[in-house]
């Protein structure tokens, strides 16, 4: 059996939906022109997802929620046009720096785990992939669960021979733009709490009856404009 749940995503779409809804209003009472706004302000949008990022993962996402923040700031100064030399010649420096600050804020693989190796040992995860790839087992016999995070990239862990440590594991996943995959033991029970904007979640894995389950595995996934998928 597996629970859902999408309170974050929810709470994002509603707020955006109000929004829009007030400036069709405004622009029925003739004191706002709707498309005039729209075609300055869509780069907020994107402030909107990258704090919706940032907050939805306490934080643990920077790098994704930052990048799209800067973005949606710098769009949104150039069509107010300040910036006089256009969006992307200050890409570039910006994506650096937030690059740089990630990795001195957080390592991109936990240490211990080394890319050519065919199976991740360690009991908890800390993974974070950026234009890159990676498909690994883990092999853990007392997994603590871990986090996930993918710009632009993939993950694909298979769970199938992993035991977790007590009855209930956390897994915190992060997809921007880019794809994470799980397979988990067929006698794991699935709690799904999604943030997903312009992405999906999900689950194809078989239901089960709570007598069945030996252990629950809670996920928590945000996507942008990216997805997960967890079978078993």
């Amino acid at each position: 059996m597996t629970e859902y749940r999408g309170h974050r995503g929810r709470y994002f779409w509603g707020v955006l939906i109000v929004i829009i809804g007030v400036l069709f209003l405004l622009d029925r009472m003739q004191i706002i022109g709707f498309w005039d706004v729209a075609s300055k302000c869509w780069p907020l949008l994107l402030v909107l997802i990258g704090l919706s990022t940032l907050f939805g993962s306490r934080f643990k996402n920077f790098l994704a929620g930052s990048l799209l923040l800067i973005l949606g700031i710098l769009f949104e100064m150039s069509e107010l046009g300040i910036l006089k030399d256009g969006v992307w010649h200050y890409i570039w420096p910006v994506a650096i720096i937030l690059f740089g600050l990630w990795m001195i804020l957080r390592p991109s693989i936990r240490r211990g785990f080394h890319p050519g190796t065919a199976a991740i040992s360690e009991d908890e995860l800390d993974i974070s992939i950026i234009f890159n790839g990676l498909k690994r087992r883990v092999s853990s016999q007392a997994f603590r669960g871990g986090r996930i995070s993918t710009v632009m990239g993939g993950v694909n862990l298979d769970l199938s021979g992993a035991k977790i440590s007590g009855d209930r594991i956390t897994i915190e996943i992060s997809a921007v733009m880019g794809g994470v995959g799980l397979k988990v033991p067929k006698n794991w029970k699935l709690i799904i709490e999604a943030s997903p904007v312009m992405g999906g979640i999900e689950d194809r894995t078989a239901q089960l009856h709570d007598d069945q389950t030996v252990a629950t595995l809670l996920i928590r996934a945000s996507t942008v404009m990216g997805g997960v998928e967890i079978t078993n």
